[in-house]
């Protein structure tokens, strides 16, 4: 993918706009004229923000600091088009009865409840044809091993995606895997050495062989064309960037028809035997 389509959705609120994914998903959707809104939580971080943002801080640990979110966006009567969630913790890594409960439960806390609280209180403010956007790793597809708080808050919020689009009738909500992404949050890994397991290996070859891994294009891409397609057809799903036909890839149109015909694909499901 190498052209981005000019953006009709004009407000954006990104949560987590200062690292990572939604830094620079930030950039993309200023660079295609959209109007930018965003959550930071580290006030040194401020300096990072581009001057069109509009940023805002917010420490999911405080309840004050999400009710002080609210109040500021009323005062301004703000409406977003597109809300997307780009905030997670790795840590704390290693086995579940190796790792201090409080730490794995605090973690779960960032990764699950954290950002459901805060699509809640933001709800209010969403305009027509509303899409939400939530992000997921691997979790869902197996075991992804010294990562048990990570995972099953991330397997929690896609089931919760599957449940909130049924519920809501005024919004649209998915949740994207972006694959391996070059970003700070890796540094979790390597600072948890053998803690971490196999994925201490995986990690380390990703950030040192030069491997490109997803774009943030592609991550942009993959997210608009999913804002612009309907609920019936996208909404409540698990979509991987890397490897599924969304776009205008080779077999976008098969993709769409299977997604319109299947109301159980890219959704959690017990599988059953085939024989």
């Amino acid at each position: 993918m190498s052209k981005k389509s000019n953006s009709k959705h004009k407000n954006i609120l990104i949560a987590g706009i200062t690292s990572g994914i939604g830094e620079d998903l930030a950039q993309l959707y200023l660079n295609d004229g959209a109007f930018v809104s965003g959550t930071y939580r580290n006030k040194l971080d401020v300096d990072k923000i581009d001057d069109k943002i509009s940023s805002y801080h917010l420490d999911l640990s405080e309840q004050s600091s999400l009710e002080k979110l609210c109040d500021d966006l009323r005062s301004i009567n703000y409406q977003w088009d597109v809300l997307i969630i780009s905030i997670a913790t790795l840590e704390p890594i290693g086995s579940f009865l190796s790792t201090d409960f409080g730490d794995w439960k605090q973690s779960f806390d960032i990764n699950y409840f954290g950002q459901l609280q805060l699509l809640h209180s933001l709800h209010e403010f969403h305009g027509a044809d509303a899409t939400i956007v939530f992000f997921t790793g691997g979790a869902p597809n197996g075991v992804l091993e010294k990562y048990s708080s990570y995972s099953v808050a991330k397997i929690g919020l896609t089931k919760m995606v599957e449940y909130l689009d049924h519920e809501d009738q005024e919004a649209k909500y998915v949740i994207v895997g972006p694959g391996w992404v070059k970003t700070k949050i890796h540094e979790q890994t390597m600072n948890a050495s053998k803690d971490a397991g196999s994925n201490l290996d995986r990690t380390t070859e990703f950030l040192t062989k030069g491997t490109e891994g997803t774009s943030m294009l592609d991550i942009y891409n993959c997210i608009e064309w999913l804002v612009d397609k309907p609920k019936h057809i996208v909404g409540g799903r698990n979509f991987a960037v890397v490897w599924d036909n969304w776009g205008d890839r080779s077999g976008n149109a098969t993709l769409t028809e299977q997604l319109e015909n299947n109301a159980n694909l890219y959704k959690l499901r017990r599988l059953e035997p085939t024989a």
